[in-house]
């Protein structure tokens, strides 16, 4: 019996002649040729912004570059009492507002629903009476019992720390 089996080295055909590659490779040298064009443009722009970064005038307050010098600014004001200074130059200039503390009063009011029970001849007379029994120490424990229902704030004053 004859073996039909084929084995690699069989199938590779030979190259092509070199007349008939010549067009791959002038293809090929082209896409080459435009990518590094398009790289030496990107090193370019690159170069372009690493001057400007290292060389040109700063103009804006906000500038990422800028965050180091804010910093130390802002202690040196603290340090040497220039903060009104320190906040209007940081204000005009696009600089980042410092933050300081406050010492703020604010009026808390809290409306808790409390049960009282009472022996009393009428309703007038059962809610006079549960208004005279509700103390501190029943708000206090229907808040923790119930929770609140509703919080109001008002500032009464506010004043630097």
């Amino acid at each position: 019996m004859n073996d039909t089996t084929t084995t690699e080295q069989e199938m590779i055909l030979p190259a092509a002649p070199v007349s008939e590659r010549r067009a791959a490779y002038a293809g090929e040298m082209d896409r080459v040729r435009a990518e590094l064009a398009a790289a030496r443009e990107q090193i370019a722009r690159h170069e372009q912004t690493i001057h400007a970064l290292r060389y040109e005038q700063i103009t804006d307050g906000t500038d990422p570059r800028l965050a180091t010098f804010w910093e130390k600014a802002g202690e040196v004001a603290d340090e040497e009492n220039f903060c009104d200074e320190y906040d209007r130059l940081a204000e005009q200039m696009g600089g980042p507002r410092r933050t300081r503390d406050w010492d703020v009063e604010v009026d808390v009011t809290v409306t808790v629903r409390v049960l009282v029970t009472v022996s009393a001849t009428d309703e007038d007379d059962a809610a006079e009476i549960a208004a005279e029994e509700v103390d501190l120490e029943r708000v206090i424990d229907a808040a923790r019992d119930n929770g609140y229902e509703q919080w109001e704030t008002d500032v009464y004053s506010t004043h630097r720390a």
